[in-house]
């Protein structure tokens, strides 16, 4: 009703910087129902800021069943979950560092050529977009 707001979870921050950061926190979305959400900065002063709210229905299945794993990963992980679509991996810069296409629920990708750090599994699939954190070390 975005009048009455329930807490979902707290992400502490980096402190101040001059660079683009993402954070990330992951919620469960029930199926077919439109779920609200709206983010709370508060600055280490106590000042807070709300972001705009955003309306989030879940009406595919497959959002639930992707998977990467090992995660973090060091040689090779697997995507599965996802049928068709295209896999980008991109690093903390938004730079797309590696792009493929999967036709099976179940892909391997090489990584060994990424350097460690934290990248975005980016799987675009039938006009959706579905997203995962991968840390290599």
């Amino acid at each position: 009703d975005c009048k009455n707001w329930q807490f979902e979870g707290t992400v502490d921050g980096a402190g101040n910087s001059n660079t683009l950061l993402f954070y990330s926190y992951l919620v469960t979305i029930p199926c077919d129902k439109i779920s609200y959400y709206r983010l709370k900065q508060t600055d280490f002063d106590g000042k807070r800021d709300y972001s705009d709210i955003v309306a989030v229905k879940n009406c595919d299945k497959n959002l639930n069943e992707l998977a990467v794993f090992p995660n973090p990963g060091s040689d090779k992980i697997e995507i599965t979950g996802i049928y068709d679509g295209v896999v980008e991996i991109i690093n903390v810069e938004g730079q797309i560092v590696k792009t493929l296409n999967i036709s099976d629920i179940n892909t391997t990708v090489d990584i060994t050529n990424l350097l460690y750090g934290v990248y975005t599994i980016k799987v675009i699939t039938n006009n959706k977009i579905f997203v995962k954190k991968l840390i290599v070390e």
